[in-house]
């Protein structure tokens, strides 16, 4: 069994996703399970450089801005199965740690968001530490096991 999903090209996928190819369906699975650029590369047995392509392809064509963002869209319309079966994540998270990862699945980078929270210092230390509150490996990973948990509401606004 493939440790990504294959998308049925047969199916009509909900907007954003209608026009993503299934590499696509799968590099976004990938992305929201913790995966990095190369490590999707070797798993899809192909160059990092395509990968990034295709995931810059793709947060343009959902109206996202970073990978975290593109995962939340997925969740939103319920891309994907989920993964808390295979994971433990908290009920709840620090106000400052719900705060930040909220605003990075709103397509913030860690400087919009130590903008926008007024903690320059403390931002990128809050995303960090939700993560391990998660047990996610990157920040989409933590973006989707937080919406699937439903720390995160399912109707953030995507900033552009």
């Amino acid at each position: 069994m493939s440790a990504f999903i294959s998308m049925d090209p047969r199916t009509t996928y909900p907007y954003p996703f209608e026009n993503i190819t299934a590499a696509g369906f799968d590099i976004i699975d990938l992305t929201s399970r913790g995966m990095r650029s190369k490590r999707i590369a070797e798993t899809l047995l192909t160059k990092d450089s395509f990968i990034r392509k295709i995931r810059g392809d793709i947060t343009r064509v959902t109206g996202a801005r970073t990978a975290a963002s593109m995962v939340y869209r997925a969740c939103q319309v319920d891309l994907f199965p989920s993964q808390l079966e295979q994971t433990y994540p908290p009920d709840e998270l620090s106000p400052a740690r719900l705060e930040a990862l909220a605003l990075a699945a709103q397509g913030l980078t860690i400087r919009e968001i130590s903008d926008v929270a007024g903690r320059v210092s403390e931002t990128g230390v809050q995303i960090y530490r939700a993560r391990q509150d998660l047990g996610a490996v990157t920040t989409p990973h933590a973006v989707r096991l937080a919406f699937e948990s439903g720390l995160l509401p399912p109707d953030l606004e995507i900033f552009h």
